[in-house]
Order: structure tokens, then C-alpha cells, then sequence
């Protein structure tokens, strides 16, 4: 018994020697408020956003390991702005608080408060404060809360000058960028919806349809996506279609043609429709149209084959072949005039060497 009692003794002095002492007391001696990005989070600014803040409370204290109690201590905040207290709150003392430091906060942390519905881009007084044994604290914090980012309004005085098949528009930027920068403007042409793009206030849209009138329209882009598009461009319309094929080539035996003329001049007189279409070759990808005017023959090519190099060859028993090269854009149609003599010529529209088209051209008894 004596044995057993021994044992029980020491083992009840053992159990003494590890007893958890409670947490030592400290005074405080300061207080802090600071931007966080999370409960027990660092300093973080970028925590702050367009309507949310987030904030921690935390003390200095005079000693004590990390964990310390507080005894009678009261503690609370206040945030101001908007011309008004927009949140508050506070922590009565009590049987005493303890708390432990944690992370790289400016102070112990022991409290975390999550603001949200603020006013974007407005700035908020965080005052912290709290009282230990009759003894007051305080310190507060600025923090202004990021700009709201939105589309920028539209461009204003849209203007566009005709330039063959082009069109320049030009345009002023607009009152409001949304609060960020604009990072670029599209362009749109109506009909049709061509575009184009620039950084700077102009920019120029190609392969515009002849003698069709169109308007134009800008809309601004940010980083929050395009803005509301601009009131309409004061109606343009594209110059008539003009002389587009090169000067016609020389092929063996034959002889180079005289230059191709303006389309003003093809319609000095009244217009002759010549030829006749020979039907084992016509196709829907091209076609081929001669008129005369006067003492000029004119040529119109229409295709559904846009942006395709086409060539229209003249022979005639007898006489030298003529040759042209011709390019009719993104509209699909093109158009030249030449003083050459075709009377009794056969010609033919061909693509990547095939026969789209063959006009006959009879012989002009009366010259």
C-alpha cells in the first residue's frame, strides 16, 4: 500500500509540474486600424474596391507573450464619409479579452470589419478607439475607395471626306472616358458595316461602294468594353466609278493600245449597247458589258468574285490582239473606257484562264 500510495504521489506532483498558467496580463498602449485582405491578413490596399472595404483592429501592448489578456477593456470604431457615419460598432470589457498576433499586421491583431454598399471613389475616416482601465486610446485611418469603371460615352463631331473607294472620318473624343483610359475607337460605315480601327481620333475605310452614300458612326472602347456608338456622320456619297483597268499589255503580234480614258469622257454621247453574248460560255461569275459613246468604247465587268485579278481580251482576224489586266476591288465591279477601235473585235472576260464572258462586237459600216 505503502507502494502504491508512493506512487500516486508522485504522479499527483508530476500532473502539478504541467498546468497551463492562464495568459499573462498587459496594459495597452496603443491602438491601430489597417487595410486587410483578409481576417488575420497583412496590410493590403488592394482589398479596397469600388464599394467594399475591409479593415482589422489591433493593440499595442506594454509586455506579455502572445497571448495576452485584457482585462476591463472596451473597444470600437466609427467609419465616416458621404457627409454622414456610415458604420460603428464597439466591444464592452468584461471577464477580459485575450487575443494572439498574428501575421505582419502594424499591430496585434483582434478584430476584422467588412464594410460593403460603399460610394465608389469616395473617401472613408476609419476612427479606432478603446479604453483600458479608465485609460483612452485612439488613432483612425484614410481610405479612399477605387473609381467605378464604366463605358465611355460616345464620340462627337463625326465627319468623313470621300477619297475614290475610301472614306476618312474623323472624330473629337468623348466628354466621359468611364474612368479609365481609352484604350481604342472602331469606325462603321452604313451601309454594308465596314470598319476600321484606330488609337488616335481618324482612321480610314476602304472599299466603299461607288456612288452609294453612306454615314458613319464611332463608338470608344475602355477597359470596360465599348461604349454607346455616335450620332451619324452627315451623308457621304462615294465618287462614281472610275477608270480602274491598267493600260493594256502587249502580247506576241500584237500592238499596245492607246491608254484607257476617264469615265467623264465615255459619257460625253450617248451610249450604244454593242455586242451580243455568246451563251456556251456565260456563267454567274462574270460578265461582260460594251457600250459606245462617241468615238470611245467602254467596258464594264461585273463579278461575284471580288478582290480577283481578271483580264479582258480583243481579237479581231487580221489585227493585233488587245489585252487588259483588271482588279475589280471589294465591290465587284469595274469599268474602263479606250479610244481603240473595236469594231468587229470578239471579247473575252477570263479568270485564273477560264472564259466567264464573250461579247461579239459588230463592224461600224458607217465609219
Amino acid at each position: 500500500m505503502r507502494f502504491m500510495g508512493g506512487i500516486s504521489a508522485c504522479a499527483l506532483a508530476c500532473m502539478a509540474l504541467v498546468v497551463v498558467a492562464p495568459p499573462a496580463h498587459a496594459d495597452v498602449s496603443g491602438i491601430s486600424a489597417w487595410v486587410i485582405s483578409g481576417a488575420t491578413g497583412a496590410p493590403d490596399p488592394s482589398a479596397v474596391s469600388e464599394n467594399q472595404i475591409q479593415f482589422g483592429i489591433g493593440f499595442a501592448d506594454s509586455g506579455g507573450g502572445p497571448d495576452v489578456r485584457f482585462n476591463g477593456l472596451s473597444f470600437g470604431y466609427a467609419v465616416t464619409g458621404e457627409g454622414r457615419t456610415v458604420a460603428s460598432g464597439s466591444w464592452p470589457g468584461g471577464s477580459g479579452v485575450t487575443y494572439v498576433s498574428g501575421g505582419t499586421a502594424p499591430s496585434r491583431y483582434i478584430h476584422a470589419v467588412d464594410l460593403r454598399d460603399l460610394s465608389a471613389g469616395t473617401t472613408y475616416t476609419i476612427s479606432v478607439w478603446a479604453i483600458d482601465h479608465g485609460t483612452n486610446f485612439t488613432n483612425s485611418l484614410q481610405v479612399t475607395t477605387l473609381t467605378r469603371i464604366t463605358v465611355p460615352g460616345p464620340p462627337s463631331g463625326v465627319a468623313a471626306a470621300a477619297a475614290e473607294t475610301a472614306a476618312t472620318v474623323r472624330w473629337s473624343a468623348p466628354s466621359s472616358t468611364g474612368g479609365a483610359a481609352i484604350t481604342g475607337y472602331t469606325a462603321m460605315a452604313s451601309p454594308g458595316g465596314l470598319t476600321c480601327s484606330s488609337s488616335s481620333t481618324s482612321c480610314s475605310i476602304s472599299s466603299l461602294a461607288p456612288s452609294i452614300t453612306y454615314t458613319f458612326t464611332v463608338v470608344a472602347t475602355n477597359s470596360a468594353g465599348n461604349g454607346a456608338p455616335s450620332s451619324p456622320s452627315a451623308a457621304l456619297t462615294m465618287p462614281a466609278l472610275a477608270a480602274q483597268a491598267k493600260k493594256p499589255e502587249a502580247t506576241p503580234g500584237s500592238a499596245t493600245s492607246t491608254a484607257p480614258v476617264s469615265q467623264s469622257e465615255a459619257s460625253a454621247a450617248p451610249a450604244t449597247d454593242l455586242g451580243t453574248l455568246d451563251p456556251s460560255v456565260d456563267t454567274i461569275d462574270g460578265e461582260l458589258a460594251i457600250t459606245r459613246a462617241g468615238g470611245l468604247f467602254r467596258l464594264r465587268v461585273d463579278t461575284n468574285s471580288p478582290d480577283t485579278p481578271f483580264t479582258v481580251t480583243a481579237r479581231r482576224p487580221g489585227a493585233k490582239v488587245l489585252k487588259w489586266s483588271l482588279d475589280t476591288k471589294a465591290t465587284g465591279a469595274v469599268a474602263f473606257s479606250t479610244k481603240r477601235d473595236l469594231s468587229g473585235y470578239t471579247v473575252r472576260l477570263r479568270m485564273e484562264g477560264q472564259t466567264l464572258d464573250v461579247v461579239t462586237i459588230p463592224v461600224d459600216r458607217t465609219s
